[in-house]
């Protein structure tokens, strides 16, 4: 093996990574803003229903190692070792933050529905798993109604 083909990886691995770590990326880069926006908006515009999702912003941390690893597949043969240790500190804190964001964005957002006199529904909230999602509502008859129109849907 020469020294041209030591740093190469093979075309079969590059592909499937690029399309791996691309596509992860471009859900993680259109689903999160989508996601904080809506629930800012909702906040700001005291919405009836607020509802926080731990995995969907957990979903932004996660695009940061996503592009991170996406770069290294993609110019895996002209990276620096400064640049290879600078990408894997960038996948590393992107991992980080997408374990602790949701629970700092929880905080938050306990302490709006607290302090707006939100109502907890948890006819509708998911707690399954890992990333789990609480909807709050401005009363219980919003929570009622949105539970029917729930029930409604799987039945």
């Amino acid at each position: 093996m020469n020294k041209k083909e030591r740093g190469k990886l093979p075309l079969k691995y590059k592909s499937s990574g690029i399309l791996l770590f691309g596509g992860l990326t471009l859900v993680c880069l259109f689903s999160f803003p989508k996601y904080i926006y809506n629930l800012i908006d909702g906040m700001v515009s005291f919405q009836p229903i607020i509802q926080f999702s731990k995995g969907d912003i957990s979903v932004g941390g996660l695009g940061l190692s996503c592009f991170s690893s996406f770069m290294l597949v993609l110019f895996a043969e002209k990276i620096s070792p400064k640049m290879l240790f600078f990408s894997f500190q960038v996948m590393f804190y992107g991992l980080l933050i997408s374990i602790i964001s949701p629970y700092l964005m929880m905080f938050w957002v306990d302490h709006f529905v607290e302090e707006n006199h939100y109502t907890y529904c948890e006819a509708i909230s998911d707690h399954e798993g890992k990333y789990w999602t609480t909807v709050y509502t401005k009363t219980i008859d919003i929570c009622q109604i949105e539970t029917a129109k729930v029930r409604g849907n799987k039945g």
